[in-house]
């Protein structure tokens, strides 16, 4: 890799996966460094599309060669398709090269690069944004934007390459935030992964309870649709997700559930001062949230 981002426009930037956020990355490196892109996709129509809008400048269909010339390669498929690709990418990546990722779950990818010997090269990502639809066709520059992107290391890891991750990540307008894998995996389970659960299950709670009129649905509003927009999320990465982070999104589920059974013991007790504390207790933390993308 260029030892300078001012040197940037000589670099070759690989994408194994080209989805939301593969898309957004490449956009945005494209706009603001004017990177070289080489793609990979299983979707054929996505490797056009992106050829026709200049978001990649070479597509590939395969995970072969053509990799030994990037700088750095993003491991952007679905979080369990990353670990598979990492194994076939890896003989074909340059001694000098990085290896990234944008995975939501960070102990299973570091656990495997250090296993297969590519600890040293692999600087993990996950870039804290998104939106509730996938696919090449939402993709947009803007999308990393003062989002928080989180870089992971594991004892293996070489420095330079993390600063050099750093340099991209703010380049790219985004915010670089270093954390270590588990501690990672512990966070985005709570902020992250247990929403989606619980937003998944309070629309099948409201589904399973509607009556024949449709009564629930059609009163339905901000408050409901705020909480559970997160649902239309693409069910099957979110099984890859939360089967790759059960662990600890286990632990926060048994929290969680603690604390509902709390508020129905005050509700069944007519606990008028434990009701306050607990909506005063939520108000007060949620108001020292600074807003940021997620």
């Amino acid at each position: 890799m260029q030892t300078g981002l001012e040197q940037a426009k000589n670099m070759t930037v690989g994408f194994i996966g080209l989805g939301l956020i593969g898309g957004s990355i490449a956009k945005a490196l494209k706009k603001r460094l004017g990177v070289r892109v080489l793609a990979y996709d299983t979707n054929e129509q996505v490797l056009l599309t992106a050829r026709h809008n200049d978001i990649a400048d070479e597509t590939v269909s395969e995970i072969g060669p053509a990799f030994g010339q990037c700088d750095i390669v993003f491991l952007s498929a679905p979080a369990s398709h990353n670990l598979f690709n990492m194994r076939i990418v890896l003989p074909h990546l340059s001694p000098d090269a990085i290896l990234t990722d944008v995975s939501s779950v960070k102990l299973p990818i570091h656990r495997l690069a250090d296993d297969a010997r590519a600890g040293l090269r692999f600087v993990g990502g996950h870039p804290m944004t998104g939106k509730e639809h996938s696919g090449l066709q939402y993709a947009e520059a803007s999308l990393l934007q003062g989002a928080r992107y989180v870089l992971t290391t594991s004892p293996k890891t070489d420095g330079l390459r993390v600063e050099r991750m750093k340099q991209l990540v703010t380049a790219m307008g985004a915010v670089p935030f270093l954390m270590q894998p588990e501690e990672h995996d512990r966070a985005v389970a709570a902020v992250s992964h247990l929403p989606h659960i619980v937003s998944a299950a309070l629309v099948g709670l409201v589904a399973e309870n509607d009556d024949a009129k449709a009564t629930m649905r059609l009163l339905a509003a901000g408050g409901f649709k705020d909480l559970t927009r997160i649902s239309s999320s693409p069910p099957e990465l979110w099984r890859q997700i939360t089967l790759l982070n059960a662990p600890q999104i286990s632990l926060l589920l048994d929290e969680l559930i603690r604390k509902l059974q709390q508020v129905g013991k005050s509700l069944h007790r007519s606990d008028q001062d434990a009701l306050m504390r607990f909506f005063e207790e939520a108000r007060d933390y949620r108001n020292t949230i600074e807003e940021h993308k997620e």
